[in-house]
């Protein structure tokens, strides 16, 4: 049926379908952010742990469950979110952290032999269990990005939307399950491990400040907003996985070592995991749900993997590092960069050695994955 809009004149053009289309994209757009705003402030209020995310991304999943239809996110938009995340990231590392992570060669090194050797053992197992076909079963299994690993997918013959269901599955075990594990197993008491000593004097930082914002601070603002911008698009225009969120906290991490010029308004902090949670909840809907049905022996076994592969490596971790268990389960824990560095900054946790572990790992299976593909062909 066409559709019509009203004009100066009072006549009716027709609104194309790809027109209405888009308005309506742009409606449900403003509409999730509003909603996972909501969302995030319940989570808050309820106080459940890395609750604003999760709280966006259940509102959103929930929304566009009940409505059947999901927000098509803009990919400028989602490198925004990557950008003020990793500048909220980035602003935990300072020359101290730096000196620090000189020393985390062996754990990354521990961490990168344990993800390889469980990818391969549960991928076999998945492909035998399951049907799946043995490449489906290794890019499933892979601990990378969901995106990353399903664009690469294709080139390999999986099947790419079963790739990105268990991908998305895999995550959501992560953010939903393992803060709360942490919290419960590990953080009875704060958190001591932090580089920076005490974790206190980050919140006190990140609580609202009573005045207003000033000259000083917005001029500060303004530039750590751009060495964050940077950042990211030097390494997304040069193709590096994860480019944007990567280069994000690199820029910021240069812009806290080498000056005293970082600085952001506490809002920033909440706004970024306000859309990480909507952008995160914007990929589920009700189609999401109806292709479950094929892969539940393959998410059991997934979900088996999470946790085998991450308490395992963690306890190794602990054991020949010395690194506090709640980190090192944490930096075993295959979530996103942009996540798994925003909850654990929220948790109190040792931010910098976190993101830098789940740096190595997202970088080296985007690199490494194809390469085990090949031999397995």
């Amino acid at each position: 049926m066409p559709q019509y809009a009203w004009n100066a004149g009072g006549k009716y053009p027709r609104v194309s379908e790809q027109e209405l289309r888009g308005g309506i994209s742009t409606v449900y757009l403003f509409l999730t952010h509003v909603v996972g705003g909501v969302g995030g402030y319940w989570g808050n209020k309820k106080k459940i742990p890395a609750g604003v995310m999760i709280g966006a991304l259940l509102a959103i999943t929930l929304m566009n469950t009940i409505v059947g239809y999901a927000a098509e996110y803009p990919p400028n938009l989602r490198v925004m979110v990557q950008i003020l995340s990793g500048l909220v990231i980035g602003s935990r590392f300072r020359k101290e952290d730096i000196n620090e992570l000189r020393k985390m060669g062996k754990p990354i090194l521990i961490l990168l032999i344990m993800m390889f050797t469980f990818t391969i053992v549960f991928s076999f197992l998945m492909h035998a269990i399951s049907g799946l076909s043995f490449m489906t079963s290794l890019f499933a299994c892979a601990p990378g990005g969901m995106s990353d690993l399903t664009l690469i997918a294709v080139d390999f013959g999986a099947s790419t939307d079963k790739v990105m269901l268990l991908q998305l599955f895999r995550f959501l075990v992560v953010v939903v399950f393992f803060p709360n594990i942490i919290k419960k197993l590990y953080l009875k008491q704060p958190a001591v491990s932090l580089s920076i000593n005490e974790s206190e004097v980050e919140d006190e930082k990140e609580k609202p400040a009573s005045p207003p914002m000033t000259k000083d601070k917005l001029t500060k603002f303004a530039i750590s907003l751009a060495a964050s911008t940077a950042g990211a698009l030097l390494l997304r225009t040069l193709g590096v996985p994860a480019g944007a969120i990567i280069g994000a906290i690199l820029g910021t991490i240069v812009l806290s070592v080498a000056t005293d010029l970082l600085s952001y308004p506490s809002f920033v902090k909440i706004l970024s995991r306000v859309l990480a949670g909507c952008y995160i909840g914007s990929q589920i809907n009700r189609a999401t749900w109806a292709a479950l049905g094929e892969l539940i022996v393959p998410m059991l076994i997934m979900a088996v993997e999470v946790f085998v592969m991450s308490f395992a490596t963690a306890y190794l971790l602990s054991k020949f590092t010395g690194m506090n268990k709640a980190t090192a389960l944490f930096c075993c824990t295959p979530g996103g960069i942009t996540e798994m560095g925003l909850i654990a900054d929220e948790l109190g946790l040792d931010t910098p050695k976190i993101v830098l572990m789940h740096s190595f790992r997202l970088i080296s299976v985007i690199c490494l994955i194809p390469i085990l593909a090949h031999l397995f062909i």
